[in-house]
């Protein structure tokens, strides 16, 4: 029944319209789950025009320019289906020293199923101290940052930079469009374009976004190295994304050299993971993909996969890996239900010299559900499993 965290009598609402703001200056965790009739943490109470006089009940921003929360560190926010935003935009074009959350570090929002975005662009100066960033379930948003309606100072140009985000986690957003969605670009746009960065950012997790076809906008892959968007990420998971058709284009792949643990699962319209899509410059038949720091690579339910690297020109049935595909540090590699698979390594890279080995230092095998299959290894291959310690076969 609980209608808001603050509340105050409606007969005194004439006094509360002139009290000053309500500070929290100590506090530090905010968690706010499962409460169907909130309607704000500290409600703007105001006189109906009926006769009646009561005070309005309808959704408001979560936090009002009321309630200030100066040394707030973590907010979670989860089941509160009457919210609609979280912060309101008169409190966020306020002046910087007016912040109200600037110490944030760690923000979960989700089931909140009234809410389109989570925050606006002139909120995110605030949001620079932001190093846990989840919004999981929440099926009318389209964007995670947005303009809404044009904003003074505000262009097509403007950068959005998370500096110190480390964590990244979207979740089961089956609206969503981009993560910066500007309302004057009609066609399908990339989940992250030329106008979000995040520098150090460690893990991304992209779980159940069904519009999304594509991850980075291929401008900001081509940027040079210094304009790198996500050069020390460490940890990547894609899944049970439905139009997604490739997780990276190769130029991408110089800003993935950190990466050491990836995971692509369902991703029913997937025919590569690493993808060219067409002719680029400088991209050749000879062209190798390193991912100098991969230890864990796992590949589960992919009916459309035909190859990690799968260039357009080729017509003919490719291995899992061919020849310009390299993981010198891979630890352990997982394949499961993908059906289109008929062999893993190419023979051409199993018969390269010694100081050539792709995967020489391999610990763990597990194959499974690969119902074309008809071996796992060619014998030529075997000199560089030495150092196998868990292998598994099963159902193919």
């Amino acid at each position: 029944m609980m209608e808001a965290i603050v509340g105050i009598e409606e007969e005194k609402d004439e006094d509360e319209l002139s009290s000053p703001v309500i500070n929290f200056s100590q506090l530090e965790y905010l968690h706010l789950e499962n409460l169907p009739k909130l309607i704000s943490f500290y409600p703007k109470v105001e006189k109906m025009s009926t006769s009646e006089g009561n005070s309005s009940t309808q959704a408001q921003f979560l936090f009002n320019e009321k309630v200030a929360f100066p040394v707030l560190e973590n907010l979670v926010i989860r089941k509160l289906p009457n919210i609609i935003e979280i912060w309101e935009k008169r409190l966020l074009i306020a002046s910087e020293n007016e912040s109200k959350s600037c110490r944030l570090k760690g923000l979960e929002v989700s089931n909140c199923e009234k809410l389109v975005h989570v925050v606006r662009l002139n909120m995110l100066p605030r949001l620079q101290n932001l190093k846990r960033f989840m919004v999981d379930n929440c099926r009318k948003m389209e964007a995670i940052v947005t303009v809404k309606e044009k904003e003074t100072g505000t262009t097509s140009n403007d950068i959005i930079v998370f500096s110190q985000l480390t964590i990244l986690n979207l979740s089961k957003l089956v609206s969503l469009k981009s993560f910066y969605h500007w309302p004057t670009r009609f066609e399908a746009q990339p989940l992250f374009n030329h106008q979000v960065a995040f520098p150090v950012l460690e893990n991304l997790v992209i779980r159940k976004l069904p519009n999304i076809i594509e991850i980075w906008e291929k401008r900001l892959l081509k940027g040079s190295g210094n304009e790198s968007k996500s050069c020390r990420l460490k940890d990547l998971e894609v899944s049970n994304c439905e139009k997604l058709v490739h997780v990276v284009r190769f130029n991408m792949l110089p800003r993935l050299q950190n990466l050491e643990t990836f995971m692509v699962e369902n991703c029913p319209k997937m025919e590569a993971i690493v993808t060219e899509k067409e002719k680029e410059t400088g991209t050749t038949n000879n062209d190798i993909i390193v991912l100098s720091g991969l230890t864990t690579l796992r590949l589960f339910e992919l009916v459309s996969l035909k190859s990690f690297y799968h260039r357009p020109t080729r017509f003919e049935a490719q291995p899992l890996f061919n020849h310009q595909v390299a993981f010198p540090v891979l630890e352990n590699l997982v394949i499961s239900k993908l059906p289109n698979i008929i062999e893993i390594w190419e023979k051409r890279l199993l018969i390269a010299s010694e100081n050539e080995s792709k995967s020489c230092r391999l610990k763990g095998l597990e194959v499974s559900n690969c119902e074309k299959l008809v071996h796992v290894v060619w014998l030529n291959m075997l000199p560089r499993l030495r150092n196998l310690k868990r292998f598994m076969v099963d159902n193919c």
